[in-house]
């Protein structure tokens, strides 16, 4: 493309196209970047499956039917440990597979009626979505206590203890930086540069109360941290490595929710965990200390109330039931 300039009265060539590309491929957020790896990654399982083996070495086989039996290898094997995956995940799935197989060159129709059927099939049929356990009080300081005396295990408590106390997701805390802390006489305030709300990028600020309880604040603790580790810059929290150091590189979104499994493992605290526990516990705790859903919501950055309410009919099920009026 052309462009003249009014002052020079001069042409320029500029690659706008390109230019273009390059701010679209800045657009996919984090999670959707590793949710199509994922996506990848099942396919290469889907392709090495029995079924999938079968298609691969066919003349011709049509997109959308190719999406068809991808559906079907996920509803049947295609999650952990063999299980099906989750309607909703499978969804997500399909929908990705699409648009990868569209940049491919081999477009969906849309609206394809075997897809439609298969995944309005998906969610009849499909199991209901379990959400995982939550980590309330109780059981974070079970988890701190299990923790080790070292640098490993001081930076897995103030992992911990921020996380629960700030509610952030486990990409938020992932990505800070130690130049995102600003410590005030009340707390420590986080600077969240990206999240799953906040797509373009605005930034958000996440407030920590400092706690009673010098051993379990999260505030005290992760002072002990930046400390005992000497960081002033870059990554908050960094990869564990031999002789109790630690690499440049920060922690994997994946190395969160193994230290809260591990640690619930040797604590004996038992459930579903997963990196969004904390967040959850945050949630369900401050709902059973009373609350008020607004104040939780401003913290926790939730922009759908339905979720906020999910929680609160978990915690008011025994509390407004009829069945403890009928005198049994």
């Amino acid at each position: 493309m052309l462009v003249v300039d009014t002052e020079r009265g001069i042409g320029k060539r500029i690659p706008l196209r390109e230019r273009v590309e390059e701010l679209a491929k800045l657009a996919d957020a984090d999670k959707t970047k590793e949710l199509k790896k994922t996506v990848c990654r099942k396919f290469i399982d889907f392709c090495n499956s029995e079924v999938g083996s079968e298609i691969v070495g066919r003349d011709e086989l049509h997109s959308g039917d190719l999406v068809c039996l991808f559906i079907a290898y996920c509803e049947r094997e295609g999650g952990r440990e063999g299980k099906g995956c989750l309607p909703s995940t499978i969804k997500t799935y399909t929908s990705i597979l699409r648009g990868l197989l569209e940049e491919e060159g081999y477009p969906v129709k849309r609206g394809h009626k075997g897809i439609r059927d298969l995944l309005r099939a998906v969610s009849k049929t499909g199991a209901a979505p379990q959400g995982k356990t939550p980590l309330t009080t109780p059981s974070i300081r079970a988890l701190c206590r299990a923790t080790e005396e070292s640098a490993h295990g001081l930076q897995e408590r103030a992992i911990i203890l921020l996380a629960y106390g700030s509610a952030c997701r486990t990409s938020e805390i992932v990505s800070l930086n130690v130049e995102d802390l600003s410590f005030v006489e009340e707390g420590v305030t986080l600077f969240l540069r990206r999240s799953k709300t906040d797509q373009e990028g605005e930034g958000c600020r996440r407030d920590v109360v400092r706690g009673d309880n010098p051993r379990f604040c999260p505030v005290i603790t992760l002072k002990r941290h930046l400390e005992e580790t000497g960081r002033k810059t870059g990554p908050l929290f960094k990869s564990p490595c031999k002789g109790d150091l630690f690499k440049e590189s920060r922690i994997s979104n994946r190395y969160y929710p193994r230290v809260l499994q591990r640690l619930a493992e040797k604590a004996k605290v038992e459930g579903d965990i997963a990196g969004h526990s904390t967040r959850s516990g945050h949630v369900t705790q401050a709902i059973k200390a009373g609350v008020d859903h607004m104040v939780i919501a401003v913290q926790t950055a939730h922009k759908d109330f339905n979720s906020l309410k999910r929680y609160v009919r978990m915690q008011s099920e025994f509390k407004r039931n009829s069945s403890a009026s009928l005198g049994l």
